[in-house]
């Protein structure tokens, strides 16, 4: 059949791995239960939330969906940008997106968000505890908050740091509020630092910087390379000594002649 109609809300506990193929429509919502791998390929229509509770939901199609919840354990694939642009995402497990993907929101509660493709977070990104995996990047034009969380992959726009670690590359204006290592790279915009201990182990190419009265910013390597020393320029050649006067050899002086010998007294 074209589609299948959810009146209810439909739970797939499934011990095997299961393709769709076929379109779920309705109004009804997705629980994935199963430990085994469900495979959605059509684009799916159905506006009820979707929760991902066990096992793995591979996405190549779509969903209209804008509830998608992944549970502590769970994984949730997405393959090839499927969500909505509207899709509020909250992660407990493992989101990996390996395509060009754009949503409304996400919340990392202490999960993993990974994947090799490039995804575009319109309203806010929250990161409770967890990590942003490499290579992923994630756009947040709506601003993002990393609270105790590993930011391994790629940030761009503007963000909150409080207890975070940034290994991976954080590139906008910078709030940084606890104790946060940053062995990675910031920059892109103006560095604040208001609270706690900013660890510079890595790079920063913020400007300007700005240390609150209670805040501490320790250096730990230098920051950014000096620029290159000007060339010294070329010393005029010196004078030249001025040459002693020469010094000339005296004449030979002709012998005295010989004296006559005194007579004998009288």
């Amino acid at each position: 059949c074209a589609s299948s109609k959810l009146r209810q809300r439909k739970s797939t506990n499934q011990t095997t791995a299961l393709t769709v193929n076929s379109a779920l429509a309705g109004t009804s919502g997705l629980v994935k239960t199963g430990a085994a791998n469900l495979l959605l390929t059509a684009a799916n229509p159905f506006t009820g939330p979707t929760a991902v509770n066990v096992g793995t939901l591979t996405l190549t199609g779509s969903l209209a969906s804008t509830s998608v919840q992944v549970a502590s354990g769970a994984t949730l694939t997405d393959a090839t940008g499927g969500f909505a642009p509207a899709t509020a995402l909250t992660n407990a497990g493992t989101l990996a997106v390996n395509a060009a993907e754009t949503i409304a929101s996400l919340t990392n509660n202490a999960g993993t968000v990974s994947g090799t493709g490039t995804l575009t977070v319109t309203g806010p990104t929250l990161f409770n505890g967890g990590t942003l995996a490499a290579p992923l990047t994630v756009n947040g034009t709506g601003g993002g908050t990393f609270a105790n969380a590993l930011l391994a992959g790629t940030f761009n726009g503007t963000a909150a740091l409080d207890g975070a670690t940034v290994s991976g590359t954080l590139s906008g204006t910078t709030t940084n509020t606890g104790n946060t290592l940053v062995s990675g790279s910031i920059g892109g915009g103006s560095l604040n630092e208001t609270g706690g201990v900013l660890n510079l182990t890595g790079t920063s190419t913020n400007t300007p910087v700005a240390i609150g009265a209670l805040a501490t910013l320790v250096d730990a390597n230098g920051g950014p390379p000096a620029p290159p020393r000007s060339p010294m320029p070329a010393s005029s050649p010196s004078t030249p000594p001025t040459p002693s006067r020469p010094i000339y050899p005296t004449a030979a002086h002709s012998p005295a002649p010989p004296r006559s010998p005194l007579l004998p007294p009288l």
